[in-house]
């Protein structure tokens, strides 16, 4: 009787075909699995959140750009199962072991919504536990200043349409209580 193999994966030599990994796959490189900046990361949302991350930088390169993306609070709740307190802690110490950079820090209000952070590949993590580290100059800690979103304004907000200055209707014949018809 022929032995039964374990799992082999989906393409049946014991692995994903080219095309399944190409779908969100995340290649971390050795050098930076055996990095103290790696090895020294205290907090589970940051190992969850790394691969996250490299797995949209990486998608980010392919589309012919930088490796720059955003990774929404929400998102890494609903998809990743990251709790919002954990995810921000998270990403605090992969910024502080030097694996990102901040591009653009997010939390203002472009006419529409509010931006997303911007996160970039760096490679500091390098030296990350030697002299010449160099220590990120943005913190997630610091709380972004959110200016009020504009106030929006009602569509008949002229003095001249306000429920004073309108004829009032008569609820059972829809006429003027001042004696006119429509």
């Amino acid at each position: 009787m022929p032995r039964k193999r374990g799992n082999t994966g989906k393409n049946g030599r014991g692995g994903y075909s080219a095309n399944e990994l190409g779908k969100g796959f995340a290649q971390i490189p050795r050098t930076l699995l055996e990095s103290e900046a790696y090895r020294t990361l205290k907090t589970l949302p940051a190992a969850k959140a790394l691969p996250v991350l490299i797995a949209k930088w990486g998608a980010a390169e392919a589309k012919g750009g930088k490796p720059v993306c955003e990774f929404h609070y929400s998102e890494a709740d609903r998809l990743h199962g990251i709790p919002r307190k954990s995810f921000r802690r998270g990403l605090q110490e992969l910024h502080e072991h030097g694996l990102f950079d901040l591009e653009d820090k997010g939390g203002t209000w472009d006419g529409n919504a509010w931006t997303a952070t911007q996160y970039r590949r760096s490679e500091r993590w390098r030296k990350y536990g030697t002299a010449d580290f160099i220590q990120p100059t943005w913190s997630l800690s610091e709380p972004a200043v959110k200016p009020k979103p504009p106030a929006r304004r009602a569509c008949n907000s002229t003095p001249s349409a306000t429920p004073e200055a309108l004829p009032q209707k008569s609820p059972a014949h829809g006429l003027d209580i001042e004696g006119g018809s429509n």
